[in-house]
């Protein structure tokens, strides 16, 4: 997803920085191979592919740890899962339907990328839904995916969901590349919110009925 001007700066020396010093050489190898397991057969501009969903299994789990161990990922974490124990911990109640929490898998052309996931929240005068999303494998990145996925599942929230009248998401203040892909889906930045644990953007798009 793609961020402009100084974000783009910040971004990109922070995520030189973890692979120089935060990860070992074999990881950072292993990273680049995992890579290029993908065939290029994609073209370049993704903006006309093929964006679906579907609800997340414990079959995704293998490629959920690899996504979020990887370095442009990380970079926006506190923490990544270091086993699939872990991805099971977070990811199985929500698939199991015992939290509040709906995640799918993010497909391009059919093969899975990412994954978005939201929470519905209603407060007796307003029904809102918050999003969450990441593109996990580095090929897909700046090719034309995020805005119009984010502007797709937003759709698809609004359809299943009728009397949503406002869609969030928040991501990290420097994450210049998710603000910006937000921004194209058509949501507007409102407030910032920088304080000594949470240091975060929120972004809303309001639906019109």
């Amino acid at each position: 997803m793609a961020g402009a001007g100084g974000g783009w700066d910040i971004v990109a020396n922070f995520v030189s920085w973890l692979l120089a010093h935060a990860f070992p050489s074999k990881e950072t190898l292993d990273f680049n191979a995992s890579v290029r397991e993908w065939s290029d057969d994609e073209p370049h501009d993704l903006s006309n592919a093929l964006i679906s969903f579907r609800p997340m299994t414990r079959d995704d789990f293998p490629d959920v740890l690899r996504w979020r161990t990887t370095p442009h990922v990380t970079a926006w974490f506190r923490s990544a899962p270091r086993d699939l124990e872990m991805v099971e911990e977070k990811f199985g109640p929500r698939i199991d339907g015992s939290q509040r929490v709906q995640v799918d898998v993010l497909l391009v052309n059919l093969k899975p990328v990412g994954y978005m996931q939201h929470q519905m929240r209603d407060d007796g005068e307003r029904k809102i839904a918050e999003i969450d999303f990441l593109i996990g494998e580095y090929r897909y990145i700046n090719r034309g995916v995020g805005s119009r996925a984010i502007a797709e599942y937003s759709a698809r929230i609004a359809r299943l969901n009728p009397g949503v009248s406002q869609i969030i998401s928040q991501p990290n203040i420097r994450n210049g590349r998710s603000a910006g892909a937000l921004a194209k889906a058509g949501f507007k930045r409102v407030v910032d919110v920088a304080a000594d644990t949470v240091n975060q953007v929120v972004y809303v798009l309001d639906l019109q009925h």
